[in-house]
């Protein structure tokens, strides 16, 4: 059996109080430092572990090497330029840092890493200047939260398999930049929950499978978001919340990427403002997906493979004074879809609009698009089918350059109805055998209309 002990405690100053307590086997270390030089160091190995370091103000450092046993690691460091690494091997684990800051810039790190398993659990606190994180965890219960606060945050929680939960928050600005995030947790519950606050957010939560879920809110500047989730329970929740259009960051993006084998996917993205974009991919189950964007940019794209789907797009979009176009938003609810419905809502400017329901099966349709240069599609090539287009607003005839086509083919028991107010109209529909119906209404300006249905 290794009974190996080591304690180092530095301190260098006038008036200060150290203690250190060490017991070899049974392992314990207890260090208190205050004033001045601090560092210290404890090296443990096999039993009963537990370390406890407490340093306060000025040059902090702190490393501790547990080993097996029933580990447990608490280093609390105040102001000054903290630091601290954990290590810890195998069995109960849990390691609990909390740094502070700042005595006249930088401070902060900390790096966990409780590798090999069993009882896993870190909870990593700074509190200002120069925070980085890192936990790596590896098999069993795991469960990280990090907390940061202003600085140049970054932070990385990798878990690897069991029972994962992480939970990061960083906040800024103290005069930018800040915010990055990165969260990959492996096999079994997997749940990542990751709020940032502002400025250069990024944010990466990447699952591998079960559970499945994640959320992460920005708050927003030069945001990004992706999430990758593949087998499972994926759940999915993007907000990013910014605006500031006379400098345009925030630049809101999102990527989600979702794909399950047994009754996983959902996906809802909010973004409000500035230069969105969205896509949201999901592969098969009980697909769902709803995007709201808000005023700039906006474009979404939405491709869900197969089986319950149903597609939602809001947009908003206004470039007024910027020569940036707004709208334009795609479903297409690909190869083996099922059960679909898809709808895109856009409000202003250079609008384009589709929704094509490839594998179909129980369609229906809808774009309704409120003023400017509008065009939508909608093809369905059958089943179910209805779809609807709607151009100018309730009440109010925009539209503007208008177009609209609604194709739905053989076999479908179709029914379309398109419905284009003021200017430059045109209106396709056809709709070949079995239900047909059709409607078009369009009033001033340029009309032109071309059914076929056979």
């Amino acid at each position: 059996m290794k009974n190996k002990f080591l304690a180092v405690a530095s301190v260098i100053s006038v008036g200060v109080f150290v203690t250190s307590v060490a017991f070899a086997g049974g392992n314990i270390s207890t260090t208190t430092q205050t004033g001045t030089g601090q560092m210290a160091t404890t090296t443990q190995a096999g039993t009963d572990n537990e370390a406890t370091v407490d340093q306060s103000d000025a040059n902090n450092t702190s490393t501790i090497d547990q080993d097996g046993g029933f580990n447990e690691a608490n280093v609390t460091q105040s102001d000054a330029y903290n630091t601290s690494t954990v290590g810890q091997d195998g069995a109960s684990n849990t390691a609990t840092v909390t740094q502070s800051g700042d005595i006249f810039d930088p401070g902060n790190d900390s790096t966990v890493s409780q590798t090999s398993g069993i009882g896993n659990d870190a909870t990593v606190t700074q509190d200002g200047y120069n925070n980085v994180s890192t936990v790596d965890q590896e098999f069993d219960d795991n469960e990280a939260t990090v907390t940061q606060n202003d600085g140049y945050n970054t932070s990385d929680v990798n878990q690897s398999g069991f029972g994962h939960t992480a939970t990061v928050n960083q906040s800024g600005d103290t005069v930018h930049p800040g915010n990055n995030s990165l969260v990959d947790q492996f096999g079994e519950f997997n749940t990542a929950d990751v709020t940032q606050d502002g400025y250069n957010n990024d944010s990466t939560v990447t699952q591998d499978g079960i559970g499945n879920s994640a959320s992460v809110l920005q708050e927003d500047s030069e945001s990004i978001s992706e999430v990758t989730q593949t087998g499972f329970g994926n759940d999915a929740t993007v907000e990013q919340r910014g605006e500031l259009f006379d400098t345009i960051p925030p630049s809101n993006r999102s990527y989600v990427t979702q794909h399950s084998d047994e009754a996983g996917n959902t996906a809802l993205v909010i973004q409000d403002g500035a230069e969105n974009l969205s896509h949201v991919d999901q592969d098969g189950d009980l697909n769902d997906a709803t995007v709201f964007q808000s005023n700039l940019a906006n474009s979404s794209d939405i491709d869900q493979v197969g089986y319950a789907n149903t597609a939602f797009v809001s947009q908003g979009g206004d470039f007024d004074e910027l020569s940036i176009p707004s709208n334009i938003a795609q479903v297409d609810q690909t190869g083996s879809a099922e059960e679909n419905l898809a709808e895109i809502v856009q409000f202003g400017q250079l609008n384009f609009a589709r929704v094509e329901q490839e594998g179909q099966f129980d369609n229906e349709g809808f774009v309704t698009q409120i003023g400017q240069s509008n065009t939508a599609l909608v093809d369905q090539n059958s089943d179910g089918n209805y779809a609807a287009i709607y151009q100018g607003g309730e009440e109010v005839p925009d539209c503007f350059s208008c177009d609209a086509t609604i194709e739905q083919n053989d076999g479908g028991d179709h029914f379309a109805t398109i419905n284009q107010e003021g200017d430059g109209h045109l209106a396709v529909t056809t709709q070949n055998d079995i239900g047909n119906s059709s409607s078009v209404y369009q009033t001033g300006s340029n009309n032109v209309s071309i059914i076929t249905q056979n």
